[in-house]
């Protein structure tokens, strides 16, 4: 069996993920494992560093006219923004079938009991009350919730309907029914119910799933094929447990994928254990990157699941991988040697970085010409070091 090292893993990542060669198109860019877009606009960063050819006007463009690329909850139920051809592998992939529990709905199942009404009616019922995205986006996530309840309420059963009403357990202000919508959302969107259309006045905006790509079968076993072999792609060498936390699945489901993908896979030693790669994958070592980039929060290289291969101080890893509100990191050399922070004014951003160790700039400041060049808008950095 063969062993590979850590960095010919290092090289393989950020070839896979076009962070050496740029991407020919967006959908190239974002067919690898997609785009995660939180805190709003964060892809826009990560499309850059792939495609650094393109303005930020065109990338918007492109993702508002909603023909080439699409965002909708996808994996862990995060915003994600992926091909619209590839709706089976990032939304068709992730349904749960009979007995498996649907990605983000843990809430919904510790206050089962009480709600009474199979799940799977609800979710059927949602499913009917999204038509009337046909006919008119809804403005802000809070409001989409409230029409929604509203629409279900008059065809839940009867006896949920108290309840409906009643005061959410889970945010101050919310109705029940509104928190039971937010939770049936994700299934909804795995199941081609709904994606996000452009923003309006800085609230997102919610419509009905493009209208050539909205039927669909129940997943095919070539999705949920296509889906393990694009993280192992892109966050190879993996197992099964680093797949179910990738995509938010729980493990059940997870095997399930694994096992479908199991002549796509060939197991390596990699630190000592045996992991997976994607069978066409070479993991041959090639052209290192020696400029710096700057990775936005939740960049898709910032998923892998061994990160010690970016930074091995797990006290530093602690400031870049949070729970809430991540910090961009600055890369040399495939590793992090800085964290950094924007704040967005009328006609400039604002940029914070902080060196983690003493790097020369001149490469940071070339790449943060290009990027103020890529927004249209003037950069202000500070810098503190080590």
């Amino acid at each position: 069996m063969r062993t590979i090292t850590r960095e010919e893993v290092r090289s393989h990542l950020y070839h896979a993920q076009h962070l050496v060669i740029p991407a020919d198109s967006l959908q190239a860019a974002a067919g690898v494992c997609g785009f995660q877009n939180s805190p709003p606009g964060t892809w826009l960063c990560a499309a850059f560093n792939r495609l650094p050819a393109c303005s930020v006007q065109q990338l918007q463009q492109e993702l508002d006219e909603g023909e080439g690329i699409v965002q909708a909850w996808s994996l862990r139920g995060a915003p994600w923004i992926f091909p619209l051809s590839d709706a089976s592998v990032f939304l068709d992939a992730l349904c749960a079938k009979e007995g498996e529990a649907w990605i983000y709905t843990n809430g919904l199942r510790y206050c089962q009991k009480e709600i009474g009404v199979p799940f799977s009616v609800l979710l059927e019922e949602l499913m009917q009350c999204l038509q009337i995205l046909k006919q008119e986006p809804v403005v802000s996530k809070q409001r989409l919730d409230q029409v929604l309840a509203a629409a279900m309420y008059a065809r839940i059963p009867s006896v949920l309907q108290p309840l409906w009403q009643a005061a959410s357990p889970f945010a101050k202000g919310q109705l029940y029914g509104e928190a039971i919508v937010s939770f049936l959302l994700r299934p909804a969107s795995f199941q081609r119910g709904i994606v996000f259309g452009p923003r309006q006045k800085g609230s997102p905006t919610f419509t009905a799933f493009p209208l050539t790509a909205s039927q669909k079968d129940t997943a095919s076993d070539a999705a949920c094929r296509s889906l393990v072999c694009r993280f192992l792609h892109a966050y190879g060498p993996g197992d099964v447990k680093g797949f179910a936390k990738w995509t938010g699945m729980e493990l059940p489901q997870a095997r399930r994928l694994w096992e479908l993908a199991e002549h796509e896979r060939t197991s390596v030693m990699y630190q000592g254990r045996e992991y997976s790669i994607w069978k066409r994958d070479t993991y041959d070592k090639q052209q290192a990157v020696e400029a710096v980039m700057l990775l936005p929060p939740h960049d898709p290289l910032l998923d892998l699941w061994d990160r010690d291969l970016l930074l091995e101080d797990r006290n530093l890893q602690r400031m870049v991988w949070k729970t809430v509100q991540n910090p961009g990191v600055v890369m040399q050399n495939g590793r992090i040697c800085g964290i950094w922070r924007s704040k967005k004014q009328k006609t400039v951003n604002e940029l914070h970085i902080r060196l983690l160790t003493d790097i020369d700039t001149k490469s940071l400041h070339i790449w943060i010409k290009a990027y103020e060049q890529f927004l249209g808008q003037k950069i202000l950095v500070d810098i503190s070091r080590p």
